[in-house]
């Protein structure tokens, strides 16, 4: 929302945070003890890019797999866990 505050669905679980944007650098902070992510922006038409380190990202399913007991995510960590220097990102689509 407006006030810096998100809602995110993860493994089927919800998980609330909060953001904050500087320039072309977001930060999302979870809530339930899950680490801090950063990332850059881009505008592409309605949708918000974030783009971060992999690494950080993988930390962050990691983390998120342990919490949620989903395997898939600790299965994805593993297999590109020797993987360096490479980027991945989320596409968020405002809702209607």
């Amino acid at each position: 929302d407006k006030k810096g505050n998100f809602t995110q669905t993860i493994a089927k679980k919800t998980v609330t945070g909060t953001y904050t944007i500087e320039g072309k650098n977001v930060k999302l902070t979870y809530s339930g003890g899950i680490q801090q992510i950063m990332g850059t922006t881009q505008i592409d038409g309605n949708s918000l890019l974030i783009v971060m380190d992999a690494t950080k990202l993988l930390k962050f399913a990691s983390a998120a797999g342990a919490m949620y007991n989903n395997s898939m995510l600790g299965t994805i960590s593993s297999y590109l866990s020797g993987v360096e220097g490479m980027e991945c990102g989320v596409r968020l689509e405002k809702s209607k």
